[in-house]
């Protein structure tokens, strides 16, 4: 049995995560804001493996900094990394995936012609009695009546869909169906859609969907959400860009504040947390950043914290090309809150879509969008970013080009895509990463599905199995 690992593991562990340098020089880039702990991290100033074979990336996101330390190794040369089953490249820091079958997998098949969706992740119910399969639930970010991500910012969803499989094909689950017509979870607009079981929360509220939006819009904005009889027989509706959707409850915009949803079970009914009104998060009163929070990824830590990673403009201090950066509040008192923001960047470059996770030996990862607005990598080059961490406040720079859009296929062919962005973990009881899903722009932006794939693991990699990165051969 396996399910969604969203317990931080120790931070003790003096294994670090890939291979051995110097220690780090000081750098005009890490100022005091970036608070490192005891334990330092090496670099080497080299450019970016990927970027560099790839000529189409711009200059300015070839010259990244990596770090890879042991501290309790001596230092060896470039090139002696070794990496686990997960992770591939010369610092381990791609990501690496068994090669799937075909493309319908997550919300990327035949089912959903014509309709449009995007981030979410799956997570397994709890064991059936009598052997029967296990069913995955994916709550995923999905665009109502043909619309396309375009329109996001008024007719987004968060959906309930289910499979026997961590990584699909999933299907609606039939609570939200009445015949062929289909009315999500959350209705809209709800965005940045994210679940997890949460077992330190009482049991009516286990089951829990956070996302950004008050999802309180008129049912004549998107009704019918979704009808089967209509799938791959409608064009998509252009969309056009709109102000986030209007709030019935607070005067403020909804698209910048957290929301969160609850069950007793994973197929609902589902209770609006705090009456619909936004998560709980003290930001500072004299302005100081963040002032918002979106794009929620919240992470249980073994005492029952929990943390809230999240992406936040900083005007007045942009992370890189563009000034959304990347920030964490924690809140001691349960997933209720208040949530307490740490005042400072988590990492640079510029990103958005933040997901921490935690591997075997307790070390952090987080995984980003480095392509905030399209700005650093062009279409169809992987531009997802991968920093780590002893303790998940304090990371490295991030590594560019960890994951991407192009999907190579068991049997060698490949799937060139557009952007894949809005990355999600799904982990196994032992902390070690299971499935992967994007929001996957194929032929476009616009063009998007909730993309799922599996990572490659110790006994495929032992056998010699084929597993590789979401990024093009080069």
């Amino acid at each position: 049995m396996t399910r969604t690992a969203l317990l931080a593991g120790s931070a003790s562990s003096r294994y670090v995560f890939f291979s051995t340098l110097a220690s780090r020089p000081k750098s005009p880039i890490f100022t005091s804001r970036h608070s490192f702990r005891s334990w330092d991290w090496g670099r080497v100033h080299i450019k970016n493996q990927i970027a560099d074979l790839n000529p189409l990336v711009p200059a300015h996101a070839r010259s990244v900094k990596l770090h890879y330390q042991d501290p309790g190794r001596p230092a060896g040369p470039i090139g002696t990394c070794k990496c686990d089953p997960w992770f591939t490249g010369l610092t381990c820091a791609l990501l690496n995936f068994q090669p799937p079958e075909s493309d319908q997998q997550g919300l990327c098949h035949t089912g959903f012609d014509s309709y449009f969706s995007w981030g979410g992740r799956a997570i397994p119910a709890p064991q059936n009695a009598g052997g029967a399969p296990q069913k995955w639930h994916l709550y995923a970010s999905f665009m109502c009546n043909h619309a396309s991500l375009e329109s996001w910012t008024t007719v987004s969803s968060s959906g309930h869909f289910v499979s026997d499989s961590p990584v699909g094909p999933f299907e609606w689950s039939p609570e939200q169906c009445e015949g062929d017509v289909c009315t999500p979870a959350i209705i809209p607009w709800s965005h940045n859609t994210v679940a997890l079981e949460n077992t330190d929360a009482v049991p009516s509220a286990q089951w829990q969907i956070w996302h950004i939006g008050d999802g309180v819009v008129n049912a004549s904005v998107f009704s019918p959400c979704f009808n089967k009889s209509q799938v791959g027989a409608v064009d998509h509706v252009a969309g056009v860009a709109t102000a986030a959707a209007a709030s019935a409850t607070i005067p403020l915009n909804p698209g910048q504040m957290v929301y969160v949803a609850t069950s007793a079970t994973p197929s609902g009914p589902w209770s609006r947390a705090f009456k619909n009104r936004p998560l709980r998060i003290k930001y500072d009163e004299g302005g100081a950043w963040p002032q918002s929070a979106t794009n929620p990824s919240p992470l249980v830590l073994p005492n029952g914290s929990i943390r809230l990673y999240f992406t936040s403009p900083d005007k007045a201090n942009p992370c890189g090309l563009v000034d959304n950066c990347i920030g964490v509040a924690q809140s001691n008192e349960g997933w209720e809150g208040p949530f307490l923001p740490f005042a400072h960047h988590l990492t640079n470059l510029e990103s958005e879509d933040p997901n921490v996770f935690v591997d075997p030996r307790g070390n952090y990862h987080l995984l980003t969008n480095i392509n905030t607005c399209h700005t650093r990598c062009p279409r169809g080059v992987e531009c997802g970013g991968h920093a780590w961490s002893r303790d998940g406040l304090a990371f490295s720079e991030l590594h560019v080009g960890a994951f991407g859009p192009y999907i190579t296929f068991a049997n060698g062919t490949g799937w060139p895509n557009a952007y894949a962005e809005r990355p999600l973990v799904t982990q196994n009881n032992d902390g070690s990463p299971l499935a992967f899903y994007v929001g996957l722009g194929r032929s476009a932006y616009h063009d998007c599905c909730n993309w799922g794939m599996l990572f490659c693991t110790k006994e495929l990699a032992e056998a010699g199995g084929k597993c590789g990165p979401s990024v093009q051969p080069r």
